[in-house]
């Protein structure tokens, strides 16, 4: 039996974290909806949709490419803030 506890990561990151390592790498627009990533672990997470007015200068091309792109990503749950550090980031 083992004396190790593994800890789940936290994270300071706005729009959420990988729930294996609790960054990101910015989003990617899929169509209206905005999936954040990481690319470590392969992982999105979708933050909503018109959220950002990008999407809709990005062009028939750009929008297959990013979903090609997050095709080889798996959804998952991402963590967030504690409440502490939400409050901190709107002061």
């Amino acid at each position: 039996m083992s004396n190790v506890i593994k800890l789940r990561p936290t994270t300071t990151e706005y729009w959420g974290g990988c729930p294996y390592c609790g960054t990101n790498d910015g989003y990617i627009n899929l169509g209206a909806e905005h999936w954040f990533v990481c690319g470590a672990h392969q992982t999105k997470w979708c933050v909503g949709s018109n959220l950002f007015s990008g999407w809709q200068d990005d062009t028939e091309e750009q929008r297959a490419e990013s979903a090609a792109k997050l095709s080889g990503f798996r959804a998952v749950e991402p963590i967030h803030m504690t409440r502490e550090q939400q409050d901190g980031a709107r002061s």
